[in-house]
C-alpha cells in the first residue's frame, strides 16, 4: 500500500480538488483507494462532495475510533471527512503537543489497518503550512505530492518548508504544478527547488463549478481530468 499526502505551502492552491480527483483516478485505474481528510484547520470535504458522516477522522486520531466507523462510499472510492463544525476544529487547535505523538500512533494504526484490508492507495488531504498535525500526515506517509499555484509560488518558504520537514523526514517528494498558463516555468522551479515537478495541470475556469461532482468524472475528455489522469498512471508506475 503507498500512502500520498496531498500539501502544500499556502492555501488556495487547488490542493483539495486534486486530492479528491487523484482518489477517483486511482480507482478508475483499478486501484482500491482511500481519501483521508487530515486538514483540520478548514475541513471542506462534506461540502465540496455533499456527503454526510457518522464518525470523523477527528473520532479516529482523537478518540481512538476504528478507521472502518469513519468511511463513507463514494464512486468507488471510500473516504473518511474531516468535522467541520467549529468545536472540533477548536478542539483539534487545542491540543497539547505532547498528544500529537498519541495522534500519530492512532494514524499508523489506522493505515495498517487499511493496508490489512487490501487497499492500494491512501491519499491525505493535509492542511496546508506546517502544523504539527501537517507534520504526523507527512510522516505517516511514502510519498508527497507538493501543490503549488505556478501563477502564485513562494520560493524562498517553500524551500524553507522543504528543508524543516521533507528532508529531515527523509521523504519522497514530486511537486505538481496547478493552474497553468504557460510552460517555461517548470525548469525553473525544479532547479531552485531541486524537486522533480512530476505534472502540469492546466489552468481551466471550469474547475470551480464543479462541487458537489467529481470533476475527472464527470469531464473525463477535459484538459485537466486528462492531467490528473496522467498523474495517477505516473504514481502507479513508480510502484
Amino acid at each position: 500500500m503507498k500512502t500520498l499526502a496531498i500539501h502544500s505551502y499556502k492555501g488556495g492552491t487547488g490542493k483539495t480538488f486534486l486530492a479528491i480527483n487523484l482518489a477517483a483516478q486511482l480507482v478508475e485505474l483499478g486501484k482500491e483507494t482511500v481519501l483521508l481528510e487530515l486538514d483540520f484547520d478548514a475541513p471542506s470535504l462534506k461540502t465540496t462532495l455533499g456527503i454526510e458522516a457518522e464518525k470523523w477522522t477527528n473520532d479516529v486520531l482523537i478518540r481512538g475510533v476504528n478507521i472502518e466507523e469513519a468511511l463513507v462510499s463514494i464512486n468507488n472510492f471510500k473516504v473518511a471527512l474531516s468535522n467541520p463544525s467549529i468545536e472540533e476544529i477548536n478542539k483539534v487547535a487545542s491540543l497539547r503537543k505532547t498528544e500529537y505523538m498519541r495522534v500519530l500512533g492512532r494514524l499508523l494504526r489506522a493505515l495498517k489497518k487499511l493496508e490489512r484490508e487490501g487497499i492500494d492507495y491512501v491519499i491525505i488531504d493535509t492542511s496546508p503550512g506546517v502544523s504539527l498535525m501537517t507534520i504526523n500526515s507527512i510522516a505517516a506517509s511514502d510519498v508527497v505530492l507538493l501543490v503549488m499555484r505556478e501563477d502564485d509560488i513562494d520560493i524562498s518558504g517553500t524551500k524553507n518548508m522543504i528543508e524543516g520537514i521533507y528532508d529531515v523526514l527523509g521523504k519522497e517528494v514530486y511537486i505538481v504544478l496547478n493552474r497553468v498558463l504557460r510552460k517555461e516555468n517548470k525548469e525553473k522551479i525544479e532547479r531552485e527547488l531541486n524537486i522533480e515537478v512530476i505534472s502540469e495541470i492546466r489552468c481551466s475556469c471550469d474547475v470551480p463549478l464543479w462541487k458537489g461532482k467529481i470533476f475527472s468524472i464527470e469531464n473525463r475528455d477535459h484538459p485537466v481530468s486528462v492531467g490528473i489522469r496522467e498523474l495517477s498512471e505516473k504514481l502507479i508506475s513508480l510502484g
